[in-house]
Formats: structure tokens, sequence, C-alpha cells
């Protein structure tokens, strides 16, 4: 006889309840999706990029900065980079039509 309790899975708790986790295909229409309200970011600001990138070509900036305000302005520009393009990755990914 098979002992039933912790440990075994949720299909020992509750029968039919692993078939019930699988994954159906689930589709949702786009006009349901709302935005995280916690979200604190509301637009992405593409002129930050450009002026982060124009600030690091330029050779004065480089030469006069400190190597650690050089170092975090390239860590910001890497970071804000990362995030726009998994933003666009993302709208790739979502279905149209």
């Amino acid at each position: 006889m098979q002992k039933k309790g912790l440990g075994k899975g949720l299909g020992a708790l509750i029968p039919g309840a692993e078939e019930a986790r699988q994954p159906s295909g689930l589709t949702v229409e786009l006009q349901r999706i709302t935005a995280n309200p916690l979200q604190p970011r509301r637009q992405f600001d593409e002129t930050r990029i450009r002026q982060l990138a124009g600030k690091l070509d330029n050779p004065a900036f480089l030469d006069k900065a400190p190597a650690a305000v050089v170092a975090k302005s390239r860590a910001e520009l890497s970071a804000l980079q990362a995030q726009l393009a998994k933003l666009t990755e993302s709208l790739i990914q979502l279905p149209t039509g």
C-alpha cells in the first residue's frame, strides 16, 4: 500500500491536482493585459542612452573626468542598453493581430 503524505507531490494530497497544473496553452487578449501599477519606470528614455554614449565618446570628458565617474557612466550605459534590448525582445515576442 502506497503511503500518502508530504514529499510525494501535490497529487498525493489532492488527487488530480498534477494534471490540472499542466500548461494548457493559455492565450490572453492583449487588451486584457495591464501595466503593473508598482512598476517605477513608466517610460523608457532612449535620450539618456544617447546622452551617455555621446559623453563617453567625448575625449575631453574621458581625459578630465575621474576614472570612477567614467566607470559609473559606462556601467549605466551598459545597463540601459541591456534594458532596452530586453524591452525590444519582449515587443518582438508579442503576438500581433
